[in-house]
């Protein structure tokens, strides 16, 4: 007989094992979350109960909830910066194009906007999903839905690799519709 759906596939000792080697990674970034929040513990007590789960203190499903607790502290900390920036790119090069539409430096504004507002609304649906857990992946859920859109936003045209180029171009001093190897559309 085969492995059953949703069956792990992992012992429990090396389960345990695991915990370990997690905790211990985790740890090693602890002190950059305690800079932002030094007086929030989810963190702190979710590297605690893998620790504890390791030595069969602690059944996995508190670990889970602990871990849950410790991506919403993060997701609080977020990066108000980055999106704050995106909203100014995107303001900039709304304005670019109302008042000089087709101008070279307003085309870099859109490049500039749209790389900046795609990768920024990937890594915010990304970790809204990662912190969801795997069930908001599944087909028809509002955060599927919305980490679908955001990264087919960096696949359309022009997609993120291209404005990336463009705007390299631009900075050394070329023209991309002429000194550029990627297609326009």
């Amino acid at each position: 007989m085969g492995r059953q759906p949703g069956a792990s596939t992992l012992s429990e000792d090396d389960r345990r094992v695991l915990a370990v080697w997690a905790a211990d990674c985790a740890e090693r970034t602890l002190p950059l979350f305690e800079a932002q929040a030094p007086n929030d513990t989810r963190p702190r007590d979710a590297i605690d109960g893998l620790r504890a789960f390791a030595r069969g203190e602690l059944r996995i499903g508190k670990v889970r909830a602990l871990a849950a607790r410790a991506h919403a502290a993060a997701r609080e900390i977020g990066d108000p910066a980055a999106v704050a920036a995106a909203r100014l790119v995107v303001e900039e090069a709304a304005r670019r194009v109302t008042d000089a539409p087709g101008e070279p430096e307003t085309n870099r504004w859109v490049w500039r906007a749209k790389l900046l507002a795609g990768t920024t609304a990937m890594e915010v649906a990304a970790s809204m999903l990662e912190a969801a857990g795997t069930s908001a992946s599944r087909r028809g859920h509002p955060l599927e839905r919305l980490f679908r859109d955001a990264r087919c936003g960096s696949l359309q045209p022009a997609t993120s690799d291209v404005c990336a180029d463009w705007l390299g171009i631009a900075t050394l001093g070329g023209d991309p519709d002429s000194d550029g190897v990627a297609p326009r559309w």
